[in-house]
């Protein structure tokens, strides 16, 4: 299987490769469309090619949305938690290759965790993956395992209390500490010990629970995303 994922991600190549080099011949809807139809012609049968470039167009269409609520977000908070972009599609990217989580999904968490803005910069790096690995642990979804975390992070002392209610451990010497932190405006040194506890009850749960199984199906995934990418000046001829 772990083979079958690097052939996916080969596959991913070769389609970007052909989209580019179409591209680069003549910019037409014959020249690109025939490359990329070719190839998943090639790859699934006349019938399968079809299936395999709507569903592209679909997954595309996904990502497309995920994308512009997670730049819409960056806008309206004013880009509070230091994070580009970019920065944060590569974290994406990142975690849904080492877990069950495609990156669309985790896009969303991401645009959800930026509502919290006292969440900043490499408080935000770390705080993701945790998301992931609780969600994994406590079989939740995304959604709400980033509002657990979120809630905890913007108000530490009162968040602290509903992870509680949800099952983290927080000794009474951690909850003092946690308090004393914020009450002296010291919020990232709250917000760590948060994070610390969240990490050495649930960290490496998104991992570890990842099959190549898993992995293929996301690299699949992603694969047609870029494929969907290509079809969308034309999905009205095609």
């Amino acid at each position: 299987m772990a083979e079958n994922v690097e052939y996916v991600l080969s596959l991913k190549d070769l389609f970007t490769s052909k989209i580019r080099e179409a591209d680069g011949a003549a910019r037409t809807l014959n020249s690109t469309m025939v490359g990329i139809a070719g190839l998943a012609a090639a790859g699934f049968g006349l019938a399968g090619g079809i299936s395999f470039l709507k569903s592209s167009a679909d997954a595309f269409n996904e990502a497309d949305k995920a994308s512009a609520q997670l730049n819409a977000t960056l806008t309206s908070t004013g880009f509070a938690a230091g994070r580009t972009k970019e920065q944060l599609d590569a974290q994406a990217e990142s975690l849904m290759r080492m877990s069950t989580f495609d990156d669309d999904a985790i896009t969303g968490a991401q645009s959800l965790l930026l509502t919290f803005t006292n969440i900043r910069g490499e408080i935000l790096d770390k705080t993701t993956p945790a998301i992931l690995d609780l969600a994994t642990k406590m079989g939740g979804d995304l959604q709400g395992a980033t509002l657990q975390v979120g809630k905890a992070l913007q108000d530490p002392t009162t968040g602290m209390l509903a992870l509680r209610r949800a099952g983290v451990s927080f000794s009474v010497s951690q909850q003092e500490v946690i308090k004393n932190l914020q009450a002296t405006g010291d919020l990232a040194g709250a917000q760590s010990l948060i994070l610390a506890e969240l990490n050495k009850e649930f960290g490496g749960a998104a991992g570890a629970a990842a099959t190549a199984g898993d992995r293929f199906k996301t690299a699949f995934a992603n694969l047609q995303e870029t494929v969907g990418l290509a079809l969308l000046p034309y999905l009205d001829r095609l």
